[in-house]
C-alpha cells in the first residue's frame, strides 16, 4: 500500500477518470441523504506526492452551490451547461488549481483516506481576503506609524526560491544551525 497523502495544500489539475459509463471529468449523482453532488479527481503536480490522485466531492445545496460552481470554474469550466463536463467528449478541464486536502475516515470500514476539501484558483490567494482592508490614505498613515518599529527590526537576507532549487542540499554540513525563530513579543501595545 502506498503512503497516505497528508492534509496539505498542493498544485493540481482535474483529470478524466473511469466510471461505469466511461471516462469523464465529472460524475454527478446523489449522496446518501439525497443531496445532488459532483465527484471530480485531481492529480497532484509537484512535490513528494506528484502524480497521486485525490477525489473531491462538491454539493449542490442552497449553502454550497456557489462554492461548488466556483471550484468547477477554477478548474476551467466554460459555459453554463453542467452536462458539458460529462462523458468521453467532455470539455477539457486543464487549469492548474490549488487544492487543500483533508483526511477523512470511512465510517463503514474505519480506513482513512485523503480527499480534497477546497479547490482554489492559483491566482486568487486561495480566496482569502481581509474583511476590512485599508484604503490608500489609511495605509499611508499606518505605514508612517510603523517606521519607528521597523527601524528596530533588522533586515534579513536569505536565499531566493531559485537559489534554493539550484543549491545541492546534500553538500550542507551535518551541523548546520537551525534558522533563528522569532520570539513572541512582550506585552507592548502599539502607541496609537
Amino acid at each position: 500500500m502506498s503512503e497516505q497523502i497528508p492534509a496539505a495544500i498542493y498544485n493540481a489539475v482535474a483529470i478524466k477518470f473511469d466510471t461505469d459509463e466511461g471516462p469523464t471529468y465529472a460524475q454527478f449523482g446523489e449522496s446518501k441523504n439525497g443531496t445532488k453532488q459532483i465527484l471530480m479527481q485531481f492529480k497532484i503536480l509537484d512535490g513528494d506526492y506528484a502524480g497521486r490522485i485525490v477525489p473531491w466531492f462538491g454539493y449542490f445545496t442552497a449553502k454550497t452551490v456557489d462554492t461548488t460552481l466556483k471550484a468547477m470554474r477554477n478548474c476551467g469550466m466554460k459555459g453554463e451547461d453542467l452536462y458539458a463536463l460529462w462523458g468521453a467528449n467532455a470539455q477539457e478541464l486543464n487549469q492548474v488549481v490549488s487544492i487543500e486536502t483533508e483526511l477523512n475516515e470511512n465510517p463503514e470500514n474505519g480506513k482513512v483516506h485523503a480527499r480534497v476539501r477546497w479547490v482554489n484558483s492559483l491566482n486568487g490567494g486561495a480566496g482569502i481576503k481581509l474583511k476590512k482592508p485599508m484604503g490608500d490614505t489609511e495605509l499611508r498613515k499606518f505605514a508612517a506609524q510603523m517606521k519607528t518599529h521597523l527601524k528596530k527590526a533588522p533586515e534579513v537576507s536569505g536565499p531566493t526560491p531559485s537559489e534554493l532549487e539550484s543549491a545541492d542540499h546534500d553538500d550542507a554540513p551535518a551541523n548546520t544551525p537551525a534558522p533563528a525563530r522569532a520570539t513572541p513579543p512582550e506585552e507592548d501595545p502599539l502607541p496609537f
